[in-house]
């Protein structure tokens, strides 16, 4: 039983520790070789039951060739301008300023590799 509980933990932790890791190498991707640009925050439009979307707007930006982009956000005051970061080779793959998720991706990485330990641990693969 305590075997199957460790190879439970560590597979969790695996997973959690991937997925921090992976976001983290994604935000640095863009910050290092990203372009970056203003870009506007606009209220999203509404549907066709004159309701939209309470907390999303959009984010507009224009590419150096002159097409504008729009991606949804969300938390943001529209009106406002916030810097992005976009892939060149796919420029709907943004990061916004500020919202890069730098704590929460480290977060992720250490409470995996610390349930990967604590499932070694319990399930006896250290001895």
């Amino acid at each position: 039983m305590a075997v199957a509980l460790g190879i439970l933990l560590m597979a969790v932790g695996g997973i959690a520790a991937l997925a921090g890791l992976t976001a983290a190498r994604r935000v640095e991707r863009l910050r290092t070789y990203g372009q970056s640009a203003w870009a506007m925050i606009v209220a999203a439009p509404v549907d066709e039951t004159g309701e939209g979307p309470s907390d999303q707007v959009l984010l507009q930006y224009r590419l150096p060739d002159g097409a504008v982009m729009e991606r949804p956000s969300s938390r943001l005051a529209p009106g406002g301008t916030v810097l992005v970061w976009y892939d060149p080779a796919d420029p709907g793959d943004i990061l916004v300023y500020g919202r890069d998720g730098r704590l929460t991706n480290a977060a992720f990485a250490t409470v995996g590799i610390l349930f990967i330990l604590g499932g070694a641990a319990i399930g006896g693969f250290g001895h």
